[in-house]
């Protein structure tokens, strides 16, 4: 028997010494873990000080500033390095895209402060914004220009702000142009396109709405709500189910939070962020009143002159231009961008006073205006336009996550799990094709993409991991931690026939959401009626029609109004032509995003069997341009049969397969936890994406 005692001695920490403290006093252990946090900060301003040696090397040269192929290798290498020493991917993935997301930050400053230094010296600014202290504006502009203390006048409409940085009352205004919720704020487009100011940066941040309210006063007490126009559009669904308190409008947030901290009532609320709350000495009656969970406001900096950018830094260029009103003149317009081979982040219209049916396109490109190819677009623009303004370029707050494949971090996992000697199966490649990639033909524009970092057809195969029914909410996330790790990217969800949506039920669709979005995986979720359809897409989900409800011409109609993937899943029982009517329904309805999905019938000899028809793949994919997905999580009870499927049917021409995890973890004796179940699936998506 091992006394606790000894125990405690045989796992010594990473660090020690000889010092007077020995490793199992607590004390000793945490003084231990200070000194090397102090190493660990030492480090990490080396680093960054190394990576503005980079930038300086680059100044002079005709260089991006990101090397995103090196990104990759690096991210890919550490995670094997980590994988030695028991790190977990995600762990590691998460440290060091931090650390590059903070090293790029720090060079695009560096190389900004050369060419615009009064926008980014440590020198003191005067910033309009709405609504003033506590304000979202507020929050954005000090997030900002961070690297400064600043003074801020507290303006009660954009009109003000625009009027402040004109007259030179000001230096700087910050104003929002956009919500992921609410979209574009028309009133802020038409001001924009009406002064003489220029765009030099942009910043996002969080909209993180509370229903906020004085101390002891409760939810059910709440008779008026104050909030900003915006604010309010943004939580609608919430405001719906407040039926008794009425919504009283405000110019900004901040005088939102002052009318209700001011007022002798106490049933009275404000819509804010919970940090302006607390500035007003208000507290938070409810959390996530947003309609959607992931709400970004995207805010702009004005100056009464516009700045260059250095070419090594990535950044945005705003434009606002009328064409004609011939037959394919704006499509004449984007055909150049096309050409030119330059990204549009925004598309936005806006009518024309005076002008009815006439539109002024409101245009973020990808590039720098010094850039030759976006020089001569602009120049090729003005021939073809009868208006066209540029309002600036600016550095792009977007500095997208370098992906690390998910072979490598099937492999990682792998390398870890060898490492404490929990992998017990060795699956067999197939000599006569080890990459596992196909030849079969491709159609052009057959890709759906369903996050950043997981697109299906178009040449792209898609895993998705099925979690295993009845799960424990703790399962759920364990399960989604594991999946992450062995390299999915996209979960499965359904539910037993059993099961009611509407109860307060562990395998809720709000749980999968949440395990997922933590994980940074999406995760497609079966539905049968459009209560559901709406509670899936609220959460960020990916709708899955099942073959039984591809005759519910409503839902489909539904399915077919929203803008996200959606999957449409049949068995043999239905023909081809009938489930592509059903297909052509969605699209009609304006959704293109469609993803096939063909599912196992049951075998004929034996009930608890399932078998997949490879040659109803290859018929679909003669009929269809549409990605294909193969659900093979009843077809094997057996670990070792689920890698040849797949492999059987992706080489039938099939985009992407669900695989089960509660299947995987049947292996060989139906008593395994998570842990080794995640080893076998990071087996199986070695094998597959090799």
């Amino acid at each position: 028997m091992i006394t606790k005692k000894a125990a405690m001695t045989t796992e010594k920490p990473a660090h020690s010494d000889n010092s007077a403290n020995s490793p199992d006093d607590l004390l000793g252990i945490r003084e231990a873990i200070t000194k090397l946090d102090d190493t660990l900060l030492s480090l990490l301003a080396k680093r960054r000080n190394y990576s503005l040696s980079v930038a300086k090397a680059k100044q002079n040269m005709e260089k991006p500033l990101r090397d995103q192929v090196r990104e990759k290798d690096l991210l890919e290498s550490l995670l094997i390095k980590a994988s030695v020493q028991g790190l977990e991917s995600n762990f590691v993935t998460r440290v060091f895209t931090s650390i590059i997301e903070d090293s790029v930050r720090h060079q695009q400053n560096y190389l900004q402060s050369l060419i615009s230094p009064d926008l980014h010296s440590p020198q003191k600014k005067s910033i309009a914004v709405l609504g003033g202290k506590g304000a979202y504006s507020y929050l954005a502009a000090k997030k900002f220009f961070r690297q400064s203390e600043n003074t801020y006048s507290a303006c009660s409409s954009f009109n003000e702000i625009i009027d402040k940085v004109e007259s030179a009352e000001v230096e700087y205004g910050v104003m929002p142009i956009e919500n992921t919720t609410s979209g574009g704020i028309t009133e802020v487009y038409d001001l924009l396109l009406s002064s003489n100011l220029s765009v030099v940066g942009e910043e996002k941040i969080t909209i993180d709405h509370c229903l906020v309210s004085k101390a002891n006063v409760k939810l059910k007490g709440i008779r008026e709500i104050v909030a900003h126009p915006q604010a309010s559009r943004q939580c609608s669904d919430s405001l719906a189910g407040l039926t008794l308190a009425k919504i009283t409008l405000a110019e900004s947030t901040a005088h939102a939070l002052e009318i209700v901290a001011k007022n002798s009532r106490s049933n009275i609320a404000a819509i804010s962020n919970e940090q302006a709350a607390e500035l007003f000495g208000l507290t938070v009656l409810k959390k996530d009143l947003a309609n959607q969970r992931k709400n970004l406001t995207r805010f702009l900096v004005l100056s009464r002159s516009s700045i260059s950018v250095s070419s090594a830094v990535q950044s945005k260029t705003s434009i606002a231009l009328c064409t004609g009103q011939e037959p394919g003149s704006l499509a004449e317009v984007l055909t150049l961008f096309k050409e030119a081979n330059i990204p549009l982040s925004k598309l936005e219209s806006r009518p024309i006073p005076e002008r009815p049916w006439e539109q002024m396109f409101y245009i973020d490109l990808e590039g720098n205006i010094e850039n030759s190819d976006v020089a001569e677009t602009l120049k090729s623009l003005a021939k073809m336009c009868r208006f066209l303004r540029n309002f600036g370029t600016y550095p792009t707050e977007d500095i997208r996550a370098t992906q690390v494949s998910p072979g490598k971090l099937a492999n990682a996992k792998l390398t870890r799990d060898k490492q404490t000697k929990q992998s017990k199966l060795t699956v067999g490649r197939d000599s006569t094709n080890p990459s596992g990639q196909t030849s079969y033909p491709r159609k052009e524009r057959s890709g759906v993409v369903i996050t950043d970092g997981a697109k299906v057809g178009d040449g792209h195969f898609l895993v998705i991991a099925e979690l295993a029914k009845f799960a424990t909410e703790a399962e759920i996330i364990s399960q989604s931690k594991q999946a992450s790790e062995s390299g999915v990217v996209v979960l499965g969800c359904s539910f037993s026939e059993n099961q009611d949506l509407t109860e307060d039920r562990s395998f809720s669709i709000e749980q999968v959401a949440r395990a997922a979005s933590t994980n940074k995986l999406s995760v497609v979720i079966e539905v049968n009626n459009v209560a559901e359809l709406d509670l899936v897409a609220n959460n960020g989900g990916i709708p899955n029609i099942g073959c039984d409800n591809l005759l519910n011409t409503n839902l489909l109609k539904s399915v077919g109004q929203l803008n996200c993937p959606v999957v449409l899943s049949c068995h043999s029982s239905m023909t081809i032509e009938d489930y592509l009517k059903a297909v052509e329904l969605v699209m009609s309805q304006g959704n293109l995003q469609v993803i096939l999905c063909i599912r196992e019938q049951q075998s004929p000899f034996k009930e608890t069997e399932f078998t997949i028809d490879l040659a109803r793949i290859v018929l679909l994919k003669q009929k269809s341009h549409l990605p294909l997905l193969v659900d093979l999580t009843h077809t094997s009870e057996k670990i070792e049969l689920t890698l040849p499927l797949v492999k059987a049917a992706k080489a039938a021409g099939a985009d992407g397969t669900f695989v089960d995890f509660e299947n995987i973890s049947a292996a060989p004796n139906k008593q395994s936890n998570n842990t080794q179940n995640s080893t076998l699936l990071a087996e199986l998506m070695s094998e597959i994406y090799g």
